[in-house]
């Protein structure tokens, strides 16, 4: 059986200013390279390993290589238990016929639920294919769809996604939604979107290009791109350009949801007025919809109309609070925990999460990207901002940038907002001004405290042992984190790293419950603290805050009297 390992980081500055609210954290290694695969063969052993994932059980799910073969492979509190292995029969297929190469592990949801690309290779000597895949508990493995095969509603069929642009995504309730070409005579590489149920099965068609829809009446599909979401209901939002009666270059852009119940709805259109405002105020640009697992909307769009300005022509909408689409935040409006009038401009990259809390990042001064929260304490509140000091380095080290894909010039994943309300992102740090040459790619995520942390920064010492008495301690070089799907609501982690030995392991980080009592952060409830809250008050310091309301109030001593009876 293997055992929790764990240790602490070694590297000093890991935490924040703000130590006495940040989260003790664990370390348990799940599997490390050169181990034997449990569930394989005689003398496999781990080669490589992709990036892991978390669900909400904590069950990390992970791809790993062997010599020849691969297996995915999920933790259940003793050794790693094989789902899927190359090699085998997969449930419904002839004897004969195996599952080839892997080809990427792509989702995990909150459930547990897998998507994963793989060839299937039979015994007939038929073509191989490859297809699209999920694995549910009660189901086992099931395949969606595969390059080379009918696509439901055409008379073509599917291109490889090994030679074309393809992608496909996960609901919570495990359907899939899948864009792709056709392939073939007739299919005339046209794009489609498809959608299964929550087992993998009865794919559908969503939407074709250059085929009559009924988005709207007499109107045509004339491009659309990947699927923005799909939530456990299996409502599919994209957005698409029209053509046709009425359609003008002022209102030929949507974003739409479609589900097998009741087929298409239209979520907002460009040119349609905007509500909450006066009727002459319409959308102008539509910038990013979500449709979140409790059904619920939130929407980014630059406005235009009588008495709108570029200063304050964007707006984010939600109907979260059942009242209809009204907006919550806009540009032009005080920019939380900032000095009067510094007010937020340039809205981008909103997210919403499965508890419809929003985050966004936005300018305020400057070339200054802030990214803002309501995942922390009540109300909005600043998760980071370039220019400012970060954790994990021994002298100050500030982030420059956030790096994404959307922001040009960045590189990376798109950082993720958890349903707990953690944000978990791809940095770039620098000693700017002092050595701008000196840069590292960092990932942080915020913890339940608020605090900025470094995950599994270099340095931290690992046991990766599974002999007790026996400590095999590596050290952390460096790691890699897949973001979405990588973080669960419980504030835990799932990642790879890798040792200065050259070896690698996958890793699941815990961030244990805040002492809130533990004002100094000497890791105790003592007497000692009743001195660091009176100066956290006199200070307004966030230890102050023992009640959670946000603010820092004579209440708040009554609560750290309770907090300290409680204990840490």
């Amino acid at each position: 059986m293997r055992k929790r390992r764990l240790a602490l980081a070694l590297s000093a500055g890991l935490w924040s200013v703000a130590a006495a609210q940040a989260q003790p954290v664990e370390y348990e290694v799940l599997a490390t390279t050169g181990e034997l695969g449990p569930g394989m063969p005689p003398g496999w052993r781990f080669t490589r390993f992709d990036q892991p994932f978390v669900d909400e059980l904590g069950r990390v799910t992970f791809l790993a290589q062997f010599n020849s073969g691969q297996a995915v492979y999920r933790t259940t509190g003793i050794d790693p238990q094989v789902l899927v292995r190359t090699g085998e029969t997969p449930p419904g297929y002839e004897p004969g016929d195996e599952l080839g190469s892997i080809r990427s592990l792509d989702h995990v949801n909150r459930a547990g639920d897998v998507g994963l690309e793989a060839w299937i290779e039979f015994g007939d000597s038929s073509p191989t294919l490859l297809g699209t895949w999920t694995y549910k508990d009660d189901a086992g493995l099931r395949g969606v769809s595969f390059g080379g095969l009918r696509a439901p509603g055409t008379t073509s069929v599917m291109c490889s996604g090994q030679a074309h642009w393809y992608e496909y995504l996960l609901s919570n309730a495990g359907h899939v939604a899948i864009y792709n070409h056709l392939c073939g005579t007739g299919g005339n590489d046209r794009q489609g979107i498809w959608a299964s149920d929550e087992n993998g099965d009865n794919l559908r068609l969503v939407i074709l290009e250059n085929r009559p829809t009924e988005i709207l009446p007499n109107t045509d599909v004339v491009y659309f791109r990947k699927p923005q979401s799909i939530n456990s209901q299996g409502a599919v939002v994209f957005d698409a350009f029209l053509e046709g009666d009425g359609i003008t270059e002022a209102n030929d852009y949507v974003y739409c949801a479609w589900n097998a119940q009741s087929g298409y709805s239209i979520v907002v259109r460009e040119g349609d007025p905007v509500p909450g405002f006066p009727a002459t105020v319409t959308y102008k640009q539509i910038e990013g919809v979500r449709v979140n697992d409790l059904g619920h909307t939130m929407i980014l769009a630059t406005v235009e109309g009588p008495g709108i300005s570029e200063a304050w022509d964007q707006v984010i909408l939600s109907d979260r609070d059942g009242n209809g689409l009204e907006h919550v935040y806009r540009e032009g409006m005080q920019a939380p925990q900032q000095s009067p009038g510094a007010t937020i401009s340039s809205i981008s990259d909103v997210y919403f999460n499965n508890k419809s809390q929003i985050a966004f990042r936005s300018r305020v001064a400057g070339n200054i990207d802030y990214f803002w929260s309501e995942g922390g304490p009540p109300g909005l509140t600043l998760v980071v901002r370039t220019g400012q000091s970060v954790p994990g380095f021994d002298e100050p080290y500030v982030l420059t940038s956030f790096q994404t894909y959307e922001t040009g010039g960045g590189y990376g994943p798109e950082p993720v907002f958890t349903d707990s309300g953690r944000v978990v992102f791809l940095g770039e740090i620098s000693t700017q001004p002092t050595d701008p040459t000196d840069t590292h790619r960092r990932y942080y995520i915020s913890d339940a405290a608020g605090e900025l942390r470094d995950i599994l920064p270099p340095g931290t010492q690992l046991d990766v042992s599974s002999v007790p008495g026996s400590p095999d301690i590596r050290t952390v070089d460096g790691k890699s984190f897949r973001l979405a799907g990588s973080a669960n609501d419980a504030d835990q982690v799932a990642a790879l790293a890798y040792f200065t030995d050259g070896s690698s392991a996958v890793v699941l980080v815990s961030y244990a419950d805040a002492c809130l009592a533990d004002v100094n952060g000497d890791g105790i409830a003592s007497p000692a603290d009743f001195s660091a809250w009176v100066a956290a008050y006199n200070a307004q310091a966030s230890g102050c805050d023992q009640n959670g309301d946000g603010q820092c109030t004579a209440a708040d001593f009554s609560a750290w009297v309770i907090n300290y009876n409680n204990g840490c």
